[in-house]
This record gives C-alpha cells, structure tokens and sequence, in this order.
C-alpha cells in the first residue's frame, strides 16, 4: 500500500522541492526524509499527499532557516570589513557608466540623446 503511494507520489514530490530549491541534492534528500516521516507518523491512516507535501515543505523552510542563520554566522565570525576607497571606486564606476545618460532628455516619455 505505502510503496503505491511512494511510486505515485515521489516523482511530483521531487520536482516541488527541486523547484523551490534549486538543488537537486537537496531536493532528493528532503524528500527522502519526508517520506521517512509520513511512513513514521502517518502510516496507519489513509494516504494524503497534500500531508507529505506538507512535510516536505516545512522539511525545505527548516533547512533554509538554517542555512541562512550558518551564512549570517559566518560573516559576523570573520568580520565585513568594507573600507572607504572600495566604496568610492565601486561609485565612481556607476558614475562613469551613467555619465553618458545624463545628456538625455525625455520627449513625449521616450528617452533620446540630446
């Protein structure tokens, strides 16, 4: 009965994390582990697969919670040091690159040389 419900399910389960993710490993082990849990949980009672995508979300959000709070961890082990000069050479490039656009004008609201 579950290995029906596996074979039906486990295809579509994949792609929705693969989409939400971005990541096939990822992908593949979250709904590996969802799986586990609904076999776990929820086998006595009758299949739902609006539960395992469920489980298979709330699996995906854990996950990314916890990455983001390793990144953020990270940066404030090693330090985000931005000094003045990279600041000015980062300004001085978009100033450079929108210079030429500052001789536009806007005629009827198409933007033309001037």
């Amino acid at each position: 009965m579950f290995r029906l419900f596996y074979n039906d399910h486990k295809d579509q389960l994949f792609g929705y994390l693969l989409r939400k993710s971005g990541n096939y490993h990822l992908a593949a082990d979250i709904m590996q582990e969802s799986f586990t849990r609904y076999l776990e949980r929820y086998n006595e009672k009758e299949h739902n697969p609006a539960l395992l995508f469920t489980i298979g979300r709330n699996l995906l959000l854990d996950q990314i919670r916890k990455t983001r709070s390793d990144v953020v961890y990270e940066e404030e082990k090693h330090g985000s040091v931005v000094d003045q000069e990279s600041i000015y050479q980062v300004q001085e490039e978009v100033r450079q690159d929108l210079m030429p656009c500052s001789n536009w004008t806007t005629k009827n609201g198409i933007f033309s040389p001037c």
